[in-house]
């Protein structure tokens, strides 16, 4: 609803002239384009990521920190690592992040690092489609494809997908699909599910909900 006056008349004004310069789109249109740009852009992430890990520059003690405890765990010793501190020889005693074990089940079909990289960029790109459904619910198809279009071509979310492995890119997902079982799809239960995947990324991202909290 606007404001009534002037100003409610000119954001009226606004709003009819800025839905007459996008084009028409069905929910189904919008969708489909959707998943082409996903497919797109998760082909070209990943096929930057699987690069520059092939000429040797997703820096190895990082990528080594992730992919050490979870090859470990493979072999029977739960997220242990020697790329570690003394102090902390389990990764849980390094940073909690008990959301890396979900990558378990894909390490058992591929022991090797790709497998971070490659489901950080799925990761981001799924995030895409809480979005859209959340904004397609608040607004109409074409300004839901929009978003979710101008989230992807961010350039921290890109820059993110290409360099290395971080998880805290696995963040954005879990949060929009508490966001959109709580506002869309009304399942209380979902949305606590997601949020908790989301607050088991690491241990600082608590911080992150707070205003939301208040």
């Amino acid at each position: 609803a606007f404001p009534r006056g002037t100003r409610g008349t000119r954001a009226r004004r606004h709003a009819r002239a800025m839905n007459r310069r996008l084009p028409t789109v069905t929910p189904r249109a919008a969708a489909l384009l959707l998943g082409a740009a996903l497919v797109l852009w998760t082909a070209a992430l990943v096929a930057v990521q699987l690069g520059w890990h092939a000429s040797l520059r997703t820096g190895g003690r990082d990528l080594g920190l992730f992919d050490h405890p979870l090859s470990n765990t493979l072999r029977g010793a739960f997220l242990a690592s020697s790329l570690l501190p003394e102090t902390a020889r389990n990764y849980f005693g390094f940073h909690f992040c008990p959301v890396i074990l979900l990558f378990l089940p894909f390490y058992a079909l591929h022991d090797g690092p790709e497998v971070l990289l490659v489901g950080q960029v799925v990761a981001l790109a799924a995030a895409a489609i809480p979005l859209f459904l959340i904004a397609r619910r608040l607004t109409n198809p074409p300004h839901a494809l929009l978003i979710a279009l101008i989230y992807l071509c961010y350039r921290p979310v890109t820059r993110a997908a290409a360099c290395g492995f971080h998880q805290e890119c696995l963040f954005p997902l879990f949060l929009l699909a508490a966001a959109y079982a709580y506002l869309v799809a009304g399942s209380r239960p979902w949305a606590w599910v997601a949020l908790a995947l989301g607050l088991a990324t690491k241990e600082d991202v608590s911080i992150y909900l707070l205003p939301a909290a208040a």
